[in-house]
């Protein structure tokens, strides 16, 4: 193996291992930045309102360039930080499903999902 592949190698090892060991959270910044744009552009149409919500997002949201070396930019302010992305409503993400089937319907019942939680989103 050549030395650039050996260090190309632990690089993803490193990356996998720091990206699997950190602990599965919940970033509710997309949420609330999403939220507080509805509430900015309430009366633009829903077409233009969920575009200027995208538009606030990107320009809002926390950038981590440091944390993950193989890919610059981040979706979450945290490694494994599970999105919640209320335009779409509330749903279960595959990937989640995936590693944790035992979740699996956890979002089922609009019961199920935290009162504050729900109240901070409405």
């Amino acid at each position: 193996m050549t030395r650039v592949a050996e260090s190309t190698t632990a690089l993803v090892r490193e990356a996998a291992d720091r990206l699997f060991g950190a602990a599965d959270t919940v970033s509710l910044e997309r949420a609330r930045l999403v939220t507080d744009a509805y509430r900015i552009f309430d009366d633009q149409p829903v077409p233009l309102k969920r575009a200027l919500a995208f538009r606030h997002v990107l320009q809002h949201m926390t950038l981590d360039l440091e944390a993950n070396p193989l890919f610059a930019g981040n979706t979450s302010p945290a490694l494994r930080a599970w999105m919640l992305i209320p335009e779409y409503g509330f749903g279960e993400d595959v990937q989640l499903r995936y590693e944790h089937a035992d979740l699996a319907g956890f979002l089922d019942m609009a019961a199920r999902v935290p009162t504050p939680l729900a109240t901070a989103l409405m």
